[in-house]
Parts: C-alpha cells; sequence; structure tokens
C-alpha cells in the first residue's frame, strides 16, 4: 500500500482485510508497529499533514479499501468545520491507543505483553503469523514459543 519514505498524501478505510505497520530497521529486520482490520482508518505519517511515512503500509489479507486523499480531508475541514471535534477525537484515539501500546513494552514483560495482546486483539489472533506476532511484541519467535507452550498454546494460531 505505501513503502516508508513514501510522502503520504491519503488515507483509507479497510472494508475488508488485515494490514499492518512495520519499520524496517539498518539491519533489515521488520518490526510491526500495528495491525489494523475492517472500519479502521489508516494512513502513513499524521494526516492530514502530507509528510515522509516513517513505516511501510502491507496487506496481510487481500484487502477492500476507500482512498481519501489529504487534500480532501482539509477541504472537508474547512468546509464543514462540524467535523472538526470528530476528527480531534480520532487523533486523540490513535495518540492513546499508541501511548499505551509504548507503556506495555516498556514495563511489561513478554508474557504479559503477549497475554495483553490475546487480551486487546482476540479478533486477530487466528489472522495474523505467529513471526508478525512475536515482532509486534518485541521478541523472537523463539521466547513467543515458549510463552505459547507454557499458556498450553503450542499447537493453536498460524
Amino acid at each position: 500500500m505505501q513503502s516508508a519514505g513514501e510522502t503520504s498524501t491519503r488515507s483509507w478505510l479497510i472494508e475488508r482485510g488485515l494490514v499492518r505497520f512495520y519499520y524496517l530497521c539498518a539491519q533489515g529486520t521488520e518490526r510491526n508497529r500495528s495491525f489494523h482490520v475492517e472500519g479502521s482508518w489508516i494512513g502513513g505519517g499524521l494526516p492530514p499533514l502530507a509528510s515522509p511515512s516513517p513505516y511501510t503500509i502491507e496487506t496481510l489479507e487481500a484487502t477492500d479499501t476507500v482512498e481519501l486523499s489529504y487534500a480532501t480531508l482539509i477541504t472537508w475541514q474547512q468546509q464543514f468545520p462540524a467535523i472538526g471535534p470528530l476528527l480531534g477525537e480520532a487523533m486523540n484515539y490513535l495518540f492513546t491507543t499508541q501511548s499505551q501500546r509504548e507503556a506495555q513494552l516498556l514495563t511489561l514483560p513478554p508474557l504479559e505483553r503477549y497475554q495483553a495482546f490475546l487480551a486487546d486483539q482476540s479478533a486477530l489472533v487466528d489472522r495474523i503469523p505467529i513471526h508478525h506476532v512475536a515482532s509486534y511484541l518485541g521478541i523472537s519467535n523463539v521466547s513467543l514459543s515458549r510463552i505459547r507452550a507454557r499458556l498450553g498454546m503450542a499447537h493453536q494460531g498460524r
């Protein structure tokens, strides 16, 4: 959908499918930032400001989207001032979600991060390959396998 470094000038509403946002480290390692499914609005950078995306957006499933350019979004903000609070609320939600994820990464041990993922993202568990979950949690595939075995989940999932 969009590569890191490309200037973000549009956002998408996911009608069907699953996408991931990931960073590519200098060593070539991918680090998953987030996953998004049906009903999610997504975009690179900080909509509606056109800026280089710090991450790649990639589909993990066949995906149908509705595209909205940032120019259209800005026009709507000017023409329909009543949508301003709604857009502000959406941005606050994104920042809050990312702050919570950051806090989990920095304060919780791997087992608790995985349990939080299972609780918060239960609808995604069977849709995301295990190696992507491990990357999202900031742990190795081996560590996640051990955690899953400890929880009696060694043979479940993708």
